[in-house]
């Protein structure tokens, strides 16, 4: 009789502390889950407010750069990353390019594109990313 209530005992311990594990496990999971569905919510409600204003074109681009809760969420949601390239590779409203390489290259060009620099810089600049000179219309002039 007391060996049956010490097994009883054993058995009832081991299921409690398998249930006590996985409530932890699904709660765990339940609230990861949340925070990505919040980091999706985030990323791609801004990815239409920056759409409707021009893509972050001219002084739109300020806010882009400043805006860390569609940073922090485009970090979450596609590892690390910079403005342009959560902009122009992943809002689909405003993609130019299809992978990171294409998107390094096209910040590269705008920043040449959109200085007033002269020929001699723009040459230089050119020559020294051989890989993104033929992709920028700056490089061709």
């Amino acid at each position: 009789m007391v060996q049956i209530a010490l097994k009883l005992i054993a058995v009832i311990s081991v299921v409690l502390v398998v249930l006590i594990s996985l409530g932890f496990f699904v709660m765990s999971q339940s609230s990861s889950s949340g925070a990505s569905a919040s980091y999706d919510r985030i990323f791609f409600g801004r990815c239409e407010e920056i759409q409707q204003k021009g893509c972050g074109e001219g002084s739109g681009w300020d806010l882009v750069k400043g805006d860390t809760q569609f940073l922090d969420a485009c970090l979450h949601l596609f590892g690390k990353q910079d403005a342009y390239s959560c902009t122009y590779q992943f809002c689909s409203g405003c993609k130019k390019y299809d992978t990171s390489e294409d998107a390094v290259c096209g910040a590269w060009c705008d920043g040449i594109s959109t200085k007033s620099l002269n020929r001699n810089t723009i040459t230089s600049a050119c020559t020294s990313k051989p890989k993104c000179a033929p992709q920028c219309s700056a490089c061709s002039e």
